[in-house]
């Protein structure tokens, strides 16, 4: 059961940064926050409902408390980079940071599943 939750948050996790990473791609020449505003709310809307539901899982009992936590920093990226003024897109920069996020969720989940003693 345990792997297979795992299998599922992962590719869940995947398939939210894999949209992230194309938005931005798509973006790339917008011309205001709006504009990314208008192309982001449908990835944006997605990381709210997987916040929602790892939130919902958790106060049912039905996952460890930190798993509450673990889609928060996609959450905020989402959000931080609609409202942020406009700047030219650097690849190896969001490399980087996408790299980042991958990790601090992974560290998230692992430290939820953890066996506690």
């Amino acid at each position: 059961r345990t792997a297979l939750l795992l299998w599922l948050l992962n590719w869940l996790f995947a398939i939210g940064q894999i949209e992230y990473v194309q938005l931005r791609l798509h973006t790339a020449r917008v011309a205001s926050t709006r504009a990314k505003a208008e192309a982001g709310w449908k990835i944006a809307l997605f990381h709210v409902a997987l916040q929602a539901a790892a939130l919902t899982l958790c106060v049912a009992g039905a996952v460890p408390a930190l798993l509450g936590v673990a889609f928060l920093p996609a959450t905020i990226r989402v959000f931080f980079w609609m409202v942020r003024p406009i700047r030219p897109l650097k690849l190896y920069v969001l490399g980087f940071s996408e790299l980042l996020q991958s990790s601090v969720f992974s560290i998230l989940i692992t430290a939820a599943f953890l066996p506690h003693r």
